[in-house]
């Protein structure tokens, strides 16, 4: 089929441009997930948070600009301090954690228990090498036992927090 670009300068006889053909640097593929789902956790090993997107990339070259907004809500029972961390994986390798240890922590004066309720927002940009279906979570941890972290929490009355956390993947050429 023949490429046309007429005189008002539209195109005739091309349906798609091939991903081939995009610059470096273009989006070519977009992919979001979200989750409600409520997952708690006391535990210092890593616990699955539900949010996880995949997505199957056009070239082993291109990179995945990975885009995670998760809500949470760190509690504090007692003490003066608590922690925790969110880790962000493709498949089971771990690409991304918080700062230092705990990627959460605050710190509040008193022994009346503490809510903490905020977004984990980061932005990664991975190179999975491959052209397979490639699927990104996120898990959660606590510093101690006798702290707890919470995806997805319900939103407290009149808080405006909506409790679901998003994934976005966007596959950037190379």
């Amino acid at each position: 089929v023949a490429v046309t670009i007429n005189g008002n300068g539209t195109v005739t006889g091309l349906t798609a441009l091939p991903d081939s053909a995009m610059a470096v640097g273009s989006v070519i593929q977009v992919v979001q997930s979200s989750t409600t789902t409520l997952v708690s956790t006391t535990s210092t090993s890593a616990v699955d948070s539900t949010l996880s997107a995949s997505i199957t990339p056009a070239s082993a070259s291109n990179k995945i600009l990975v885009l995670v907004s998760q809500q949470f809500r760190l509690r504090r029972t007692s003490g003066d301090s608590t922690g925790g961390s969110f880790i962000l994986l493709r498949g089971s390798t771990t690409i991304h954690t918080g700062p230092g240890r705990y990627g959460i922590w605050f710190q509040a004066g008193g022994s009346s228990a503490i809510d903490h309720y905020q977004r984990w927002n980061i932005q990664v940009l991975d190179s999975p090498n491959t052209t397979s279906a490639t699927t990104y979570k996120t898990q959660l941890t606590v510093h101690n036992s006798s702290h707890n972290l919470r995806a997805q929490p319900v939103g407290v009355s009149g808080s405006g927090i909506d409790g679901k956390s998003y994934m976005t993947l966007l596959e950037v050429s190379a």
